[in-house]
């Protein structure tokens, strides 16, 4: 789902297949989403050999936007129509480089202007990337600005969310708003992460 704005990638720990208590890092997950993969006993007709080949297919990110919404699958359905909640623990950093995940011809999209931007200014501190002097100009910086939260189940649960606003994070949870350490995001409950591109040549 695409917006001039923002772009939503679904993007999991259901796909990997692995127990509630294991950690999964968001670039493992990313990986996963981009990566060919060949269903079992697919197989495609061609039109250039006229042969029967195993069928292969890929999810390519081509364009992001100044605004990215990564989605977090967090429940799966066996094959007797059973809901279960994924409650895997994805750890997402505060700020990364979406150049590894992107088409390889993404270099071209940024000199056409395909990779939109904005004019907002980095924040001071980095703690999840390499010392700022050694970015690439043209890099895809993107710094996690709020994470929704989903506690429950598939048919009934409540959403809360964090929001940074400057260098603070605050917890929103109906009407109440509090301050939060940056430690307190990174949760289990993570559904919806919200991250805003940051220009790497400032």
């Amino acid at each position: 789902i695409s917006s001039p704005t923002a772009t939503s990638v679904s993007t999991t720990a259901q796909r990997a297949k692995v127990s509630n208590s294991a950690t999964i890092p968001l670039s493992a997950c990313l990986r996963r989403f981009i990566r060919s993969e060949s269903p079992e006993g697919v197989r495609w007709s061609c039109k250039l050999c006229q042969a029967e080949v195993p069928a292969a297919k890929k999810m390519d990110i081509c364009r992001l936007p100044p605004v990215l919404c990564l989605q977090l699958k967090r429940f799966e359905c066996d094959a007797n129509g059973i809901t279960r909640k994924i409650e895997s623990f994805v750890d997402f950093p505060f700020e990364f480089f979406m150049d590894e995940y992107v088409a390889k011809n993404v270099a071209t999209n940024i000199a056409t202007g395909m990779v939109q931007t904005e004019t907002s200014q980095p924040q001071p501190h980095y703690g999840d990337l390499p010392p700022m002097a050694t970015w690439v100009k043209g890099q895809l910086l993107y710094e996690l600005i709020a994470v929704s939260n989903q506690q429950g189940h598939l048919s009934s649960g409540h959403y809360t969310a964090y929001v940074k606003r400057g260098t603070h994070w605050f917890l929103c949870d109906d009407s109440s708003i509090v301050a939060v350490r940056p430690s307190d995001v990174r949760t289990t409950r993570a559904y919806l992460l919200f991250y805003r591109r940051i220009p790497s040549d400032r």
